[in-house]
């Protein structure tokens, strides 16, 4: 399949250093940190086609809820493709806030055209309000992207926002206690970010490089995970996100620095990891054109790729926990407002994504 050979294509280049990629230097936060980092960057010079949605001013689009938990409405005309990552958050204004399932493509419309989007709940106790607006609220933490990669249903996403809070309250050190937990996503990252945790210093002291498009996370255990996009620009609009969610594995201290990192071991560990995602199955999720994604998985992995124009624009790939949640079945892409009714009314397992 040519999207299999794109995906083996970007790992060998980033494996072997070529097309211009390029493994920058391993950065740790300390002496003692446990965790670490290596920037993956690419010399090249080439234009995007795309933006994210990250770069759009919010007078560019509309997102609407649809009325139904497992989707939500975006509305505009966009003179480029937008790309939409898998676990964008919207809030809810007077209903419930939602993560995007997967990642999707709008493709250049110069008529105002409202795409449905496949979504999750992150905020289980709200109701849902028809046409209630949302507004755009960052990723969400990466216990929810697996849950959302895995496919596990309704279920294991509000299972995952219970996890990934209880973890972000622990960033917050002696001032937890003053938190309510609840089940709202949106809300409990609110109160963390309120709290002055050590999240937001840990962000400033990792450093954006110039051409970097990617990151690959180290912990104790090894790779857990890598993301890639094909341009600096997508890493420069999407970075604080991605060192946000790992900034507990980047902070995690030894009380003494008994333990180092072997630099001589970590191109091994690297190549392993692609190894891992080199194998894994395919399924595709999305699909408009040109524009595809494919998630992946396998006992090691979960994850997804996107492709735009036979151009491979986004890889993100994660260690697989023992809780992620497998799929109950196949997921099917359809691409017309019929077959969604008709595949809405008899099942729960729902198209991702219906173009207008």
């Amino acid at each position: 399949m040519q999207q299999t050979t794109l995906k083996l294509e970007l790992l060998n280049s980033i494996k072997e250093e070529t097309d211009g990629f390029r493994l920058g230097e391993i950065w740790k936060l300390s002496d003692k940190a446990l965790g670490a980092l290596v920037p993956i960057l690419r010399h090249k010079n080439f234009k995007r086609s795309y933006v994210m949605l990250e770069e759009l001013s919010k007078d560019k689009y509309d997102v609407v809820d649809s009325g139904s938990i497992n989707k939500i409405k975006i509305k505009g005309a966009f003179d480029k493709a937008v790309f939409i990552r898998t676990g964008n958050m919207f809030e809810g204004q007077g209903t419930q806030s939602r993560a995007v399932e997967v990642s999707v493509i709008i493709l250049p419309t110069k008529q105002k055209k409202e795409i449905i989007i496949p979504a999750r709940c992150v905020h289980a106790s709200h109701p849902i309000t028809g046409n209630a607006k949302f507004e755009r609220f960052g990723y969400a933490p990466r216990e929810v992207t697996r849950s959302l990669f895995t496919q596990g249903g309704q279920g294991a996403v509000w299972a995952s926002v219970r996890g990934s809070s209880a973890r972000l309250f622990s960033l917050a050190g002696d001032k937890v206690q003053r938190f309510r937990m609840n089940d709202s996503m949106v809300e409990n990252i609110k109160q963390v970010k309120d709290s002055k945790s050590k999240i937001s210093n840990i962000v400033k002291k990792v450093p954006c490089l110039e051409n970097q498009v990617g990151v690959i996370i180290l912990d104790e255990k090894g790779v857990s995970n890598i993301e890639v996009f094909d341009h600096s620009d997508s890493w420069k609009a999407f970075h604080e996100s991605i060192i946000q969610d790992y900034s507990d594995i980047l902070s995690r201290e030894q009380e003494e620095p008994l333990f180092e990192i072997k630099k001589e071991a970590v191109p091994k560990k690297i190549s392993e990891f692609m190894e891992k995602i080199k194998n894994t199955e395919e399924d595709v999720v999305f699909q408009d054109g040109g524009a595809i994604t494919l998630v992946l998985k396998n006992e090691n992995i979960v994850g997804e790729y996107t492709i735009l124009d036979d151009e491979l624009i986004h890889l993100l790939a994660s260690r697989k926990e023992k809780k992620d949640i497998q799929p109950e079945r196949p997921i099917t892409v359809f691409g017309s407002s019929r077959q969604w009714s008709e595949r809405y009314s008899t099942s729960q397992r729902e198209p991702l994504i219906i173009r207008y």
